[in-house]
């Protein structure tokens, strides 16, 4: 037979099944060239179609699942630079005080850097009342020596 020729099996249901697609360029081209509309020639072309459906429901399933999956996942998208941020500060804070399990070393080292912190803030602290009482000192003065010097 000239489909057994052609490497072609046939299927209990009559229609041919390919073994590589070159068997199955060949087998088109040569059913296209011919100018009869036959049987094979039908199977041939019911079989590219439902090839071609098969593959466009592939794609739309694979379209719809991704756009779905975009929809779903977009108020994520929307909210995951302020989710990162918040948590990036959030370990900063608790890395810049020290938050966590210590051993005692780390301890006695966090209190004496905290205990020098709050010193030096002290410090500062005086410096700035001390400051801050001068400066109405001057004002007072400048307040007596401007109305002693109103007639």
């Amino acid at each position: 037979r000239a489909d057994d020729r052609r490497g072609q099996k046939r299927k209990g249901d009559g229609s041919p099944s390919f073994a590589t697609y070159e068997e199955l360029v060949a087998s088109f081209t040569e059913v296209l060239t011919s100018r009869r509309v036959s049987e094979e020639m039908r199977m041939m072309i019911t079989q590219l179609v439902a090839e071609i459906i098969s593959a466009w429901r592939q794609e739309f399933c694979r379209m719809i699942s991704l756009k779905l999956n975009s929809f779903f996942l977009m108020p994520f998208c929307e909210m995951l630079p302020k989710y990162m941020r918040r948590s990036l500060s959030r370990i900063e804070r608790e890395q810049a005080l020290s938050l966590g399990e210590l051993n005692e070393e780390e301890e006695a080292g966090r209190i004496k850097r905290l205990r020098s912190e709050l010193d030096l803030l002290s410090a500062e602290k005086d410096e700035l009342h001390r400051i801050a009482a001068k400066m109405r000192s001057q004002q007072g003065a400048l307040a007596r020596t401007t109305l002693s010097s109103r007639p």
